[in-house]
């Protein structure tokens, strides 16, 4: 029950969602891959009628390697598994912009930098027939 809980929580829990992606960037912000956050907005609770669930509207913006990019979206798309129990979450839109980088002097190499904006879903229950909690 408490890895249930942890996954699809009974109430939005802004607290601990924005605990679990400041968490998921210190992880994976690394010299050589790095991943920073630059802005995170919650939104107003809705609900989906077609899962009968509700859920909390978050944007991200995040600016790191491609490699983090990617380990984000994947991040995300594996949410809600009960080995993992990271929140159940969809991502709702992405846009994102490619920037090359300035070489690093002690290699010479470069690695381009994204910044991206993710519009996600974070799902929390919803009692059939009732309103969401605030």
């Amino acid at each position: 029950a408490l890895a249930l809980a942890s996954i699809f929580p009974s109430s939005s829990e802004e607290t601990s969602l924005t605990r679990m992606f400041d968490s998921y960037v210190a992880k994976h912000d690394y010299t050589n891959s790095p991943l920073f956050l630059e802005s995170l907005t919650l939104g107003g609770i809705a609900t989906n009628d077609t899962v009968g669930a509700a859920y909390l509207p978050v944007e991200l913006d995040l600016t790191g390697s491609r490699d983090n990019f990617f380990g984000f979206l994947n991040y995300v798309e594996n949410s809600g598994a009960l080995d993992g129990q990271v929140r159940l979450m969809d991502i709702a839109e992405v846009s994102v912009n490619v920037q090359d980088s300035e070489a690093d002097e002690e290699t010479g190499t470069s690695a381009p930098t994204v910044s991206f904006s993710v519009s996600i879903r974070a799902y929390f229950q919803q009692l059939l027939g009732s309103a969401p909690n605030e």
